[in-house]
This record gives C-alpha cells, structure tokens and sequence, in this order.
C-alpha cells in the first residue's frame, strides 16, 4: 500500500511539473529552435507519468481490496461493494481520469512537422488539476469536510507546482542533445523555475500548516504520536529541500548563467529533486497512518 500510494503522489507530482512547465515557462522564456523538440518531451513525459499513475491506481485498488476483503464471499462481490463506497467512487474517477490523459498528451506531442494542438494541452491540463484532487478524497481529508478537501488538493498541486516542476525541467535538460543543448536549456528554464518554486513553496506551507492544525490537538503530539513524528520528519526533509533550492537560487544557478557552463543541471538541484522523492514517500506514509495513533 505504502509503495502505491508513493507511485500515485509521485506521478500526480510530476504530471503537474509538465503542465506548470508548458504553461508557465514555455510562454516566458526564448528555447528558439528547441521549442518544439522541449514541448514533444513534455507531453510524453506526461503520457509516460500518466500510465505510471494508472498503475499505481490499479495497486492502489487491489490493496485496498486486500484489506476490505471478506475471505468468505466471492472476490467480484468484495470488488462491487468497495467500488460502490465513497473511496470507490473517488478511485473510478481518477482512473478515468489517469486513462483519459494518456492519449491527450500523445495528441498534444504534436507532429513531427512542428504542428502545435494546443486544445490537447488544455485537456490535458484540466486533467491533471482535477486528479491532484485524488487523494484528498481518498485520504483524512475525506472525512473532514469541503475545506480540509479543497487544502489538500492545493496541498498537492502546491508540491507538483514546486518539486515536479524542478524535476520536469532537469528531466527536460537532461533529453537535450549534447552538452551545448543541455546547458541552453538548463539556462533558460532553471532562472525561470525560481517564481513557480516560491509559489509552489508558499502553498504547501499554508496548506500543510493548516493540515497540522486540523489533525494534531496540541504540539506536544508532534513527538507522542506516530502521525506527529513522522510529520516532523517530513518538515525536516522538506527544509533541507527549502534549503537546497534557496542555494541553487542564489548560488548556482547565477554560476550556471555567469561562468563558462559547468554542470547542467547543478548537481545541488538534482539532490534538490531526489530529496523530493523521500517528501513523497513521507506523505504517503502519513496518509496511511491515523492521526490518533500513539
């Protein structure tokens, strides 16, 4: 369950750094002859996370089948009966939405003669938005009504807007032929990148701190209970990324832009993106574990 869940975050995360990147740098920086080689990426690395989220989401099903499961009824009546709760519901409509997706992005790819559908893109888009409401329905927030609902979907797309997106975009320099193509793209993107990670930033902090205040009673649960520690952990790891991403900021991405190219991507933004992953698997981890427990 544990590892379903973490694939289902990773791929809403990375699914949301593709649009972020097409709409919200794309439309802001010069790529020249690059842009449409940059725009196929993205769209089948979209296509590519949206059959890992389909995946994961059948896991997901099969999992939690394994744990509603009444040994002594027949399997296909088990699998009615959960499809029919409110869990079901939220899980048939994000693996519609998962499935959906997948031929979108291959039609915004685009042909090889440079022809742009941007209707595709849109499709796709709106996918994406409604599925990072997935989990909220799914989760803790289930059960805690249209806000808490509503700040954990932002919770989400938040994390997408700032991880997935630095990860879209070294995954994106590292598909650039030669090391000229990759440093070009690295600088144009990554400068770009620092207003979508503030944001991104900036909403994970309100939501979560909201996400805090609704399921500990008192500070003192951040170290007596599981949930609480495990949420300390996760603040600990997503700091050292804060960090990291305040030293690419001020650091390494100028040294990127003023000196003679060294590493691109910096290697301080790939350890940025790989403790992202370790945020992902916290929050999954979280998500299955009650807020009560001692």
């Amino acid at each position: 369950m544990l590892l379903s869940r973490w694939a289902v975050f990773t791929a809403l995360v990375l699914l949301t750094g593709v649009v972020t990147v097409r709409l919200g740098l794309l439309t802001r920086v010069a790529l020249g002859t690059a842009e449409d080689a940059v725009r196929r990426s993205l769209a089948m690395l979209g296509a590519g996370s949206a059959v890992v989220l389909a995946v994961a989401l059948a896991s997901t099903l099969w999992t939690q089948l394994a744990a509603f499961r009444d040994p002594f009824a027949p399997l296909s009546e088990d699998l009615t009966l959960l499809l029919s709760t409110p869990w079901g519901t939220a899980w048939k409509a994000a693996a519609a939405g998962s499935l959906l997706m997948i031929p979108a992005f291959l039609r915004a790819r685009g042909s090889r003669s440079g022809e742009f559908r941007p209707a595709a893109w849109v499709v796709a888009t709106a996918l994406v938005v409604a599925l990072g409401f997935f989990p909220s329905f799914t989760g803790h927030a289930a059960s805690e009504g249209p806000v808490a609902q509503v700040a954990d979907g932002l919770h989400v797309l938040g994390a997408g807007a700032w991880m997935g997106t630095l990860a879209v975009i070294l995954l994106v320099v590292r598909t650039g032929q030669g090391r000229v193509a990759r440093l070009l793209r690295a600088r144009a993107l990554l400068p770009a990148f620092t207003p979508v990670a503030l944001s991104g930033a900036a909403v994970l902090a309100v939501t979560g701190a909201y996400a805090a205040w609704l399921h500990l009673p008192d500070v003192a649960a951040f170290w007596t209970t599981t949930y609480g520690r495990l949420l300390l952990l996760k603040l600990a790891v997503v700091a050292c990324v804060a960090a990291l991403g305040a030293w690419n900021w001020k650091r390494a991405v100028p040294e990127l832009l003023d000196g003679d190219g060294g590493a691109a991507p910096p290697a301080t933004a790939l350890l940025e993106a790989g403790l992202g992953l370790a945020v992902l698997l916290i929050t999954a981890w979280l998500v299955l574990t009650s807020p009560a427990s001692g």
